[in-house]
């Protein structure tokens, strides 16, 4: 028998009712929460995963162009990513 607790967060794959409505939701490592969604219909969730080890910079005054809306941090942001990769 399998005792081990689930809870929403639990790594693994998960589907909840809303108004009738399943949504499902994917959980993968550990650590704080990081809640993203996909890009758009017909996209897989997939690629959102990040290697071990990797960072998420998030432009959170940002639509869909931060490099246009927040320039600074965006450059800062691929810099940094450019120094990491050297």
């Amino acid at each position: 028998m399998n005792t081990a607790v689930t809870t929403p967060l639990s790594p693994g794959t998960h589907t909840v009712s809303v108004g009738g409505v399943a949504q499902r939701h994917h959980v993968a490592g550990a650590g704080p929460v990081c809640l993203a969604h996909p890009g758009g219909p017909g996209l897989s969730w997939e690629y959102l995963r990040m290697p071990a080890g990797a960072e998420l910079v998030l432009l959170e005054k940002s639509g869909h162009l931060g490099h246009v809306e927040e320039p600074d941090a965006f450059a800062r942001a691929v810099t940094a990513f450019v120094a990491a990769t050297d």
